[in-house]
């Protein structure tokens, strides 16, 4: 059943399970659950569509590390973040869609360089909830075997000596995979699927707490309530931690919004090929079919040489340039536009700036090239694009703004901060492929991070992690193993703000696998089958 919270004003509704926001998460909540015979309220703050008034609600304030525009970085409408799917991108890297990684078995473990690291079950404990997720994902026959899926004639893995680098594969799923069950769930008979209803507030009683009813708002203004036997927190690794505050419940140990993780994006390092064939072998290292899938190779450390060396998890895709494209004026150009027009900005402005100034007729051939979209001149050169993990850091947060929104909650104020073991770790990281790849002839590796003057601005993917994050012990953590705020019994947090650590890949495959797990969970509280 479809509503619209704004017209729904004075009214009670009755569920066993309310979830609010209807993202990945919420969606594959709602849809686990149902399937039980359970009643479930899936409330979305947003409408069917995205819309730029919507957007707005999400407003917020950076004081960190250069980030996008809180209003940007998520998505206010049914479907949640996946409508950032259907944009398409660099096709060496992403083509639209979503990729899709389960996390490798270390991300799990407790390493003693990455302090707060480890969770509280192992790999195996999700690799069932994985098979279910590929399943929601739209990849029915998962194969992440490189050698499975590569043909030596047309997609050779490369051959790197020492065991220091192995290639891994990530695949594709459709971009509309949660965008296309909003009729499914519109019309299951126990779903009530309620439209701009935004939750603002608990009515909750004991010790510990237990919610009797959720308090929400339509965006016209309009108030009701939801009765349910549990709720469930699915609006992101922002606005979950920014309602745990304004409601102040789940802080007693001041962790809500602590250990804001991302994923750092790095376009450093650009790899000049020893000869004219090293495009033709890296075929699997761009989006191809393979195994019934769309697959993309990358690179990565091996475990050991994470262990020994004491660095973070990544992955190294490679993005074909022209030569004039990686000189020092155009990328400082392109730091500058990229982060205005983003809304982001960048470090380091006077000095990119100055590099502009210094390289201008390199600056202005390509913008004419590709204003006019001419051909590339010259062999091409490799750019090195990075995706890692970021170690938690308590002072990377997620804090309320004295600004209040149109519900009279106040706003989100992220600060977000890396640590000297991210930068380290980047850095080492690169060095590792430089001597990979000139000991295997591939080329020569310049312009890695800490060589070129501004360096590059490291780059959020709009990953929002660990600012509810999982721990058995309520000192160490706002839920606990099975994603239960710790104070309360029966108010539960699902999605990626749930992660104690950040992995190296997208984090949707995980948070629907966490989703798919507290399903299970509910219905066993509830009964179900």
């Amino acid at each position: 059943m479809l509503s619209d919270g704004r017209e729904l004003g004075g009214s009670v509704r009755d569920a066993d399970v309310c979830v609010a926001g209807a993202g990945p998460a919420g969606i594959t909540l709602a849809r686990e659950l149902a399937g039980r015979g359970l009643r479930v309220c899936l409330l979305e703050s947003g409408g069917a569509r995205w819309s730029i008034r919507n957007q707005l609600h999400f407003r917020g304030k950076n004081r960190g590390l250069p980030y996008f525009p809180l209003a940007r970085a998520r998505t206010r409408a049914f479907g949640g973040t996946s409508h950032h799917w259907l944009k398409p991108k660099r096709g060496w890297s992403v083509d639209g869609g979503l990729r899709c990684r389960p996390l490798d078995a270390l991300d799990f473990a407790e390493r003693p360089h990455v302090p707060g690291s480890g969770w509280p079950f192992d790999a195996a404990t999700l690799r069932p909830f994985y098979e279910r997720a590929h399943i929601a994902a739209g990849i029915p026959d998962p194969v992440y075997d490189p050698a499975r899926l590569s043909d030596p004639g047309s997609t050779p893995l490369l051959d790197l000596p020492g065991g220091v680098v192995e290639t891994v594969a990530c695949l594709m799923a459709p971009s509309t995979a949660f965008l296309d069950c909003f009729a499914e769930l519109r019309d299951a008979p126990n779903v009530d699927l309620i439209l701009n209803a935004t939750a603002v507030g608990f009515d909750a009683e004991g010790g510990p707490l237990r919610v009797r009813s959720l308090q929400v708002a339509g965006t016209g203004g309009a108030r009701f309530s939801v009765r349910a036997k549990h709720f469930v927190l699915a609006g992101g690794g922002i606005e979950n931690a920014r309602l745990l505050l304004n409601a102040r419940i789940g802080n007693e140990h001041g962790l809500v919004g602590r250990t804001f993780t991302e994923h750092v994006q790095l376009d450093s390092g650009v790899l000049h090929p020893a000869g004219p064939g090293l495009l033709d072998r890296l075929g699997f290292y761009r989006r191809h079919q393979a195994g019934g899938n769309v697959v993309l190779g990358a690179l990565r450390l091996s475990d050991r040489v994470i262990a020994e060396e004491g660095l973070l998890n990544s992955v190294t895709t490679f993005l074909p340039r022209e030569p004039l494209f990686t000189s020092p004026g155009v990328r400082s150009f392109a730091e500058l536009f990229e982060g205005a027009r983003m809304g982001r900005g960048t470090g380091h402005v006077r000095g990119h700036a100055a590099t502009v100034a210094r390289g201008f007729p390199d600056v202005a051939r390509a913008i004419t090239r590709r204003a006019l979209h001419r051909g590339s001149r010259g062999q091409p050169v490799l750019s090195l694009v990075t995706t890692a993990e970021q170690a938690p850091n308590p002072r990377s947060r997620v804090t309320l703004d004295r600004a209040r929104d149109a519900f009279g909650l106040r706003r989100a104020r992220l600060d977000w901060r890396l640590g000297e073991l991210d930068y380290r770790s980047l850095r080492r990281t690169q060095e590792l492929l430089a001597g990979q790849f000139a000991a295997a002839g591939l080329g020569q590796l310049t312009d890695l991070w800490g060589d070129t003057s501004p360096p590059p601005t490291p780059v959020g993917c709009w990953h929002h992690i660990g600012t509810t994050r999982m721990h058995a012990n309520p000192g160490e953590g706002v839920v606990d193993p099975d994603c239960r705020v710790h104070s309360t019994e029966n108010l539960f947090v699902a999605g990626s703000s749930v992660m104690p650590t950040a992995g190296a890949t997208t984090v949707t495959l995980t948070l629907v696998a966490l989703a798919i797990r507290l399903a299970d969970h509910l219905a066993g509280l509830s009964g179900a089958p």
